[in-house]
């Protein structure tokens, strides 16, 4: 079994810097939807899509975590200003 109940999964697609692809497109479109999987596309090399993913993840985990006990919990997202170092501390 791919996806859980209670979890949500996110297919990533890496290396979307590089144009002859391996793997088709559409196939990934289809497994993804087939297994009720969300997909994007993203570059490690390039940085494209990085933070998109990080901010849609920690937002997505704010949400579940604000409707398990209906009290908002303090979280805190931040944004790579190079791909590895963050802004701010820690």
């Amino acid at each position: 079994m791919i996806a859980q109940k209670a979890g949500s999964k996110k297919l990533l697609g890496n290396k979307m810097d590089i144009p002859n692809r391996h793997i088709d497109y559409d196939d990934v479109i289809s497994f993804a939807n087939a297994n009720n999987i969300l997909f994007s596309e993203v570059s490690a090399k390039t940085g494209e899509n990085i933070n998109k993913i990080f901010t849609e993840v920690a937002s997505v985990l704010a949400n579940k975590t604000q409707h398990q006990d209906n009290r908002p919990k303090p979280f805190t997202i931040r944004s790579a200003n190079k791909i590895g170092i963050l802004n701010g501390c820690c």
